[in-house]
């Protein structure tokens, strides 16, 4: 997967999130499985390292496709997920007449979203520790 780590061209880590979402959405466990370790690792360090929100969302988006194709086996991978998830799930909402608004909402929908497919993933006695905070900041968003 070094594609997702060509830092050069902004682009490429783009496109190569989306081609991995696609690709991961039509996997089953046993297929995913041999990748899992390695996918979850790359796109979670491409998360916490960049600072581009487009890069940002669709690494999230691809993180939401390989959790729903690695279903319970996502399990050993939840906690760090959850905790950085967690972080994008409280970014302030900016108002959307506001002229510097920096795609903010939309991370944070996205982290929101992939919550969701990992809650389809592994199951709601795994992601039970994290219910009230994922709720709360949907809550938050709808109200604001």
């Amino acid at each position: 997967f070094p594609l997702l780590e060509d830092v050069q061209y902004l682009t490429v880590q783009v496109t190569s999130c989306y081609v991995l979402e696609q690709f991961c959405e039509r996997l089953n466990p046993k297929d995913i499985r041999p990748v899992l370790h390695q996918l979850v690792e790359k796109l979670l360090t491409l998360l916490q390292s960049q600072q581009k929100r487009s890069i940002q969302e669709m690494s999230v988006a691809a993180l939401s496709a390989v959790a729903v194709a690695a279903e319970e086996e996502f399990v050993p991978y939840l906690q760090h997920t959850a905790n950085l998830l967690l972080q994008l799930i409280h970014i302030p909402i900016v108002d959307l007449n506001d002229n510097n608004a920096s795609g903010s909402n939309s991370l944070r929908g996205r982290a929101l979203e992939c919550f969701g497919h990992v809650a389809i993933a592994v199951g709601k006695q795994h992601i039970q520790p994290y219910f009230a905070e994922i709720m709360s900041s949907a809550a938050t968003g709808f109200s604001s």
